[in-house]
């Protein structure tokens, strides 16, 4: 049995990696084919199967729209299944049958004979889930049948269908079972599986891409099953451990569970006859995993990836062994390594004699006196002088010895040597952290200069943030930024010094990301605009350039427009080209925000960072947002008039007496609530009052209230007068009113519908209402496009590029 519980129990399995030659006993010992009820007592959720259930549904979604596309490959692997001899079909039809459904009810019938009842539900689960999925699958998707391009001999059924079910079927069992499992029914499991994949193609049931699809879906099923339950931690046996002690040379007399756990490994406790206990720390494919991916997501988030990644546990073992006889060579007091190898069921061991004691983060803070924390901080020197780097130097990794020596430094996993400066600065910023939360920043302070000095503690103040930290230390802060905030002050004034400027650790910020993706989804949507007007070229083709160009112009208006409402409606002098550029970050991010909401997050972000606190910020923001409602309501009832068209506002408000009495009650019941609750009403009340403050600052002042009101005015009539140019470019033309009602009334639209930028529901509004209005189609739908690209497609490449100057110079 493997330490992970999940992969590996083969114990001939990398016997070219021991350490010491085990003997010759292994006869003696029968592998049984499912793995004890005590290795599968601890459930985990793997990351790994998060992952690699988010990778085979991607790849399903992916596979699924090809349907019924087939590739080069696809067809030449079918081709050479399904043309075997016709003699091979009596056998073919019995691998075929072992993917029926009764191979569920089977396997979990026999997993309930043999007592496993939680394996027996993880069975049915996934294989009836496997079994729905691609059923179901099978009738949504077509999967194009038998491709005319390849000569296929159909021996069974019709022909293909996407996916192949009983492949489905039995990887998810497969995959279900194998944490339980022993490599020899793994590897049974699988040949079944590709016994059954290629029975499917010479039959022609499913086609090559037929039976990925089928794959995938039981692969999804089985892992999803696996995140919902848990599956086996599998962590070894004493007497598992014990074995593999004695194939290195060491005889234990008693092995138990260390007191302590380690995230990555299993930590044991071997009595040895005399003396204190020894350290065993076993390592297992489940934990090799869950250090790449935890490597590689250090490695896409920050520019310091961490320490380097081994291909092989023993090589891990091996390197910490390493490490900790550098380190106690260089002066640390660290653990004496007596082991490190692999050995029994392939699990790696490290063997130390860890001093007794208690870990730091154990003790309370009137137990750190200042001969405490210079024995800290005289552990770290000795590191920083043989130019290791912990990489997890927390609290929890320091150990407070019993026989009053001081302190010893543990667990040497993520250590590197000749390590570079910003690593071993890392270091100093953790310890000062979690020294500052046990000690106080004062005392804290005082002991690092006085055991690392004042130029080591200023090159780690750039460095001490949260993203430095381990998560140790991180989640044990009262939070974190604001804490680590207040330190890098203490000990910058300590210093004499100015507080220095954050070192940038991140490689990916969560800002890029977003419009990394933002960019993405516009960039395909309108891409599946394009596509679906075939004779957009032609139209464009016939345009007058001339009124295109003046509809440029008015699709410019708006943003000059929406800048002088902000400084209107802002307390503070705004600056005219910041502003402007502002607009255009906000025309960015509507593309991923419904409703607007994105807009006025930058607006209120723009003004706090001009100087204004979070709630005076929110005031000019919703004072723009609201007099731009006013003014478009007021504009559209004026068309309405002018141009002719009927509202019956009676019978409006008829039809709507009883959404309106709702409103009125739900607004009476919410002034009731908070009137009784004086928490509550101290809460909400001042925010509100300063927003009203400033809505009556502004119409307390006519000229501000009139450009406010203006440049809203303006807004709507740009946006009008630029369909209108966009109609007058393709032979079209109809009245300022009418172009006002179509624009107000599809803007109405589109933002009750919670789609972002009202993408595809603003260009059919505006279809229908020029369509209903007399403008023939072939003219319509070309104008609105080309007024479309230009006040809302244009915009946010441009906002791409002010939002990363406004953020560069600090205006965001």
């Amino acid at each position: 049995m493997s330490p992970d519980g999940a992969h590996d129990d083969d114990a001939t399995a990398g016997s070219d990696e021991r350490a010491v030659a085990g003997p010759s006993d292994r006869s003696e010992a029968r592998r049984p084919l499912l793995r004890p009820p005590a290795a599968q007592a601890e459930l985990v959720r793997r990351p790994g199967d998060a992952v690699s259930l988010v990778l085979a549904l991607v790849a399903l979604v992916v596979l699924s729209l090809r349907q019924p596309d087939r590739s080069r490959l696809g067809r030449d692997l079918f081709q050479l299944v399904n043309n075997l001899p016709d003699a091979a079909k009596g056998v073919f039809d019995v691998f075929y049958a072992l993917g029926g459904g009764w191979i569920v009810l089977v396997t979990a019938g026999l997993a309930l004979a043999i007592r496993r009842r939680r394996l027996a539900r993880d069975l049915a689960c996934a294989g009836l889930a496997a079994w729905v999925t691609s059923s179901v699958l099978a009738v949504l998707v077509d999967g194009g049948g038998v491709d005319e391009a390849v000569d296929a001999v159909v021996r069974t059924g019709t022909g293909p269908s996407f996916p192949l079910v009983r492949a489905a079927t039995v990887v998810s069992l497969v995959v279900v079972a194998a944490p339980y499992l022993t490599r020899p029914l793994r590897r049974l499991g699988w040949a079944t599986v590709a016994v059954v994949s290629l029975a499917g193609m010479y039959l022609a049931v499913g086609s090559t891409e037929d039976v990925v699809g089928g794959l995938l879906v039981g692969w999804a099923a089985g892992k999803a099953v696996l995140l919902a339950f848990g599956s086996p931690a599998g962590r070894p046996s004493t007497e598992q451990v014990r074995a593999a002690l004695a194939e290195l040379g060491i005889d234990a007399v008693d092995v138990r569970l260390a007191p302590e756990r380690r995230q990555g490994a299993t930590l044991l406790l071997a009595d040895v006859g005399e003396g204190p206990p020894l350290s065993v720390k076993v390592l297992g494919r489940d934990q090799r995993d869950a250090q790449f991916l935890s490597k590689a997501w250090r490695w896409l988030t920050t520019k310091d990836s961490g320490p380097t990644l081994y291909l092989t546990r023993r090589q891990e073992v091996e390197h910490e062994a390493f490490v900790g006889l550098l380190a106690a060579r260089g002066g640390a007091a660290v653990p004496e390594v007596l082991a490190a190898g692999t050995a029994g069921p392939d699990a790696a061991l490290l063997v130390e004699r860890r001093p007794a004691g208690r870990t730091l983060d154990r003790m309370a803070e009137d137990e750190a006196d200042d001969a405490l924390l210079d024995a800290i901080w005289a552990q770290v020197g000795h590191l920083r002088a043989a130019r290791i780097a912990h990489g997890s130097l927390s609290a929890d990794h320091l150990v407070l010895r019993d026989d009053g020596h001081g302190v010893s430094v543990t667990d040497f996993g993520r250590a590197s040597t000749s390590a570079p400066a910003d690593r071993l600065d890392a270091d100093v910023a953790e310890v000062l952290a979690w020294t500052a939360l046990l000690a106080g920043e004062e005392r804290a302070g005082r002991a690092a200069l006085r055991g690392a000095g004042a130029e080591v503690v200023e090159a780690a103040l750039p460095t001490l943030q949260p993203v430095a930290l381990t998560r140790t230390t991180r989640h044990s802060l009262p939070g974190p930024r604001k804490f680590l905030g207040g330190l890098r002050s203490s000990l910058a004034g300590a210093l004499g010094v100015d507080e220095p400027a954050l070192q940038e650790l991140r490689r990916v910020k969560p800002q890029n990301l977003f419009m990394a993706v933002a960019t993405l989804f516009a960039v395909v949507y309108l891409l599946g605009q394009i596509s679906e007007l075939g004779d957009l070229g032609s139209a464009f083709a016939d345009a007058s350039w001339g009124w295109v160009v003046l509809a440029f112009c008015f699709s410019l208006v708006p943003r000059l427009a929406g800048s002088t409402s902000l400084m209107a409606a802002s307390p503070l002098k705004l600056q005219l080209g910041p502003t402007v550029q502002l607009q255009y970050a906000t025309a960015f991010t509507t593309l991923a925000t419904p409703g607007g909401y994105g807009a006025s997050v930058m607006n209120i972000r723009y003004l706090q960072r001009r100087g204004m606190d979070v709630t005076s910020a929110v005031g000019p923001s919703l004072l723009v947002s609201w007099s731009g409602s006013l003014v478009q309501g007021a504009l559209f009832l004026i068309a309405l008039v002018v141009s002719g068209q009927s509202f019956d506002a009676t019978s409006t408000l008829s039809a709507n007496a009883r959404t309106i009495l709702l409103a009125v009650i739900a607004l009476g019941v919410a002034v009731g609530v908070l009137w009784r609750l004086p928490k509550l009403r101290n809460l909400v009340v001042p925010p509100l009052q300063r927003i009203w403050a400033t809505f009556r600052e502004v119409f307390a002042h006519p000229r501000r209230a009139s450009v406010l009101l203006g440049s809203a005015a303006a807004s709507s009539l740009g946006f009008a007068l630029c369909l209108g140019a966009c109609l007058h470019a393709y032979g079209g033309s109809l009245s300022l009113a009418n172009l006002v009602v179509v624009n107000i009334g599809a803007s109405t639209l589109s933002s009750v519908v919670p789609v972002p930028g009202g993408m595809g529901v603003a260009e059919a509004a505006m279809v229908a209402g020029l369509t209903a209005l007399g403008v023939p189609t072939d003219v319509a739908v070309p104008a609105v496009i080309t007024h479309r690209i230009l006040t809302f497609w244009l915009p946010p490449p441009i906002g791409w590029f002010t939002t990363r100057s406004l953020l560069d110079r600090g205006y965001l």
